[in-house]
């Protein structure tokens, strides 16, 4: 790649893509400050990450798709964010490691709010306005026109491992989001729930585990989701757009169950109890013996215990764990047992969880 700015260069397009271009990405492109959009993808191009790029304010759109670049993408004391950038298309590289907590926290521009009744488009001062080509909601699309406030993150098929950074959740105005085919692994941050504008989300082919978070349910606009072939586990959100999904958005989770898929969740098991419609809901606490007298004593006033004002009808019941009132061995039997009544509970009246109280 040729050297193509000098002191006073006004280059603000430059789209080198689709050649076969090789070696390092010139330094002398910190000089083209006015340079709002760079496209080098599918070239042969083999360098780092070009930290130096941050220091031009005004760029909008980078993409270094399909080359050969390597390594971190952050540094330390070389990463401060990209204060314009509304597109970056990392894809089909060798980038790798992980990203901090905060890695987003400084892309300024996807937290702006901008006016979108205003069909302002990047590139607009031209004759010929700006297209490119990006994987929106798993299919390559060419965009002939890009509106400024058109926001797009593509990392998909790196080596990137660790957790998403939580900070993924201040790029509120985010529309397109893929981290697709890397090695991300923990659980899907909650703070996704934040992207309110987010219409196309991949996480798929990583090892991210646990539950879906519940929060993702508010994505309104979300039109294209998938999470396959990750160690995801626990019920499928139904309400809301997550429900809508297919089965394809969900496959090669082992531990996932519920609508779409045919695997159904399984319920706990009930323990004894019964129900009073006058003092609320009993529950059953057996086989907790202890050897010493008195600790047999604590045991069997604790044969039943009742919540007062516990009826499912009510607005709430308070389950109270009495510890320190048991031996510490029946205590701990007490707080198995109390722990599967509530998650049977949970399951079988929808109740919410807010520390230890419970509406029903």
């Amino acid at each position: 790649m040729p050297r193509t700015c000098g002191d006073k260069n006004q280059l603000q397009t430059l789209d080198l893509s689709y050649n076969n271009l090789n070696g390092k990405i010139p330094k002398s492109l910190i000089k083209c400050k006015e340079l709002q959009i760079l496209n080098l993808g599918h070239n042969q191009m083999t360098d780092t990450f070009p930290f130096m790029l941050q220091s031009l304010s005004k760029l909008q759109i980078l993409i270094l798709s399909s080359n050969k670049f390597y390594g971190p993408v952050w540094h330390l004391h070389s990463f401060s964010g990209f204060v314009n950038l509304s597109i970056i298309d990392l894809s089909f590289n060798d980038f790798t490691g992980s990203l901090p907590s905060d890695y987003f926290r400084n892309w300024i521009s996807m937290k702006a709010k901008y006016n979108k009744s205003q069909s302002k488009f990047i590139g607009d001062r031209f004759s010929e306005p700006y297209s490119v080509t990006m994987i929106n909601k798993g299919l390559e699309i060419s965009y002939v026109r890009i509106l400024i406030f058109f926001m797009s993150i593509d990392l998909s098929n790196n080596k990137f491992y660790g957790e998403i950074p939580s900070s993924i959740g201040d790029a509120r105005d985010l529309i397109v989001l893929n981290l697709s085919s890397n090695n991300f692994a923990g659980r899907i941050p909650s703070s996704l729930g934040n992207l309110i504008e987010l219409e196309s989300l991949d996480l798929s082919n990583n090892e991210l585990s646990s539950e879906i978070p519940q929060k993702l349910t508010g994505l309104t606009f979300l039109g294209y989701l998938n999470l396959s072939n990750n160690q995801l586990t626990g019920p499928i959100p139904q309400a809301r757009q997550i429900g809508t999904f297919s089965n394809s958005s969900f496959e090669g989770n082992w531990g996932l169950c519920g609508p779409p898929l045919s695997k159904k969740c399984e319920t706990s098991p009930v323990p004894p109890s019964h129900y009073s419609e006058e003092s609320g809901a009993i529950l059953g606490v057996q086989d907790f013996s202890c050897d010493s007298t008195e600790e047999t004593k604590r045991s069997k006033q604790l044969k039943a215990l009742q919540v007062k004002g516990a009826k499912v009808h009510s607005s709430s019941a308070v389950l109270l764990i009495m510890h320190g009132f048991l031996a510490p061995d029946v205590s701990e039997k007490f707080a198995s047992f109390a722990s599967l009544f509530v998650k049977n509970l949970e399951n079988q009246y929808g109740l919410n969880r807010r520390s230890s109280v419970y509406d029903l």
